[in-house]
């Protein structure tokens, strides 16, 4: 646990960490509190509000449609947070599959390992071709 809080101390001291947690913390406490309270119904047309910019009764505006921003990323963050938990779940558990599967055969003679570190860079590789950026890695 010293090692966390020693690591998190240091990351605090980074500003680029210190926003980006501050906004996340921020985006997730808005979510949290859609999830019991929304200023407007997220679908709710009002014609009134067409295209209005930010103010007292739209706290991030109003789309062309009328409807309030806040609102809707209020509960379309649901969404996108239970999207992105999901997807480093599935990741987190097939990469410590992967990982002990390797791991364990490397023991016992090293093939198991090469064919996952094969696929791995497989997979790197192939980004361009499903659409991923070519230098990202």
């Amino acid at each position: 646990m010293k090692r966390f809080a020693a690591f998190f101390a240091r990351a605090l001291r980074n500003p680029c960490f210190a926003v980006g947690l501050v906004l996340v913390a921020a985006l997730l406490a808005l979510v949290v509190t859609g999830l019991f309270y929304t200023p407007y119904p997220p679908n709710r047309i009002d014609r009134n509000a067409l295209a209005q910019p930010p103010g007292a009764a739209h706290w991030f505006g109003a789309d062309n449609l009328g409807r309030d921003i806040l609102s809707r990323v209020m509960y379309a963050g649901r969404t996108a947070f239970a999207t992105g938990f999901l997807s480093a779940g599935i990741s987190l558990v097939i990469g410590t599959l992967l990982g002990l599967f390797a791991g364990a055969g490397a023991g016992m003679g090293g093939r198991e390992d090469g064919g996952v570190h094969a696929s791995a860079d497989t997979g790197g590789t192939a980004k361009p071709f499903f659409g991923g950026p070519a230098g990202f890695r």
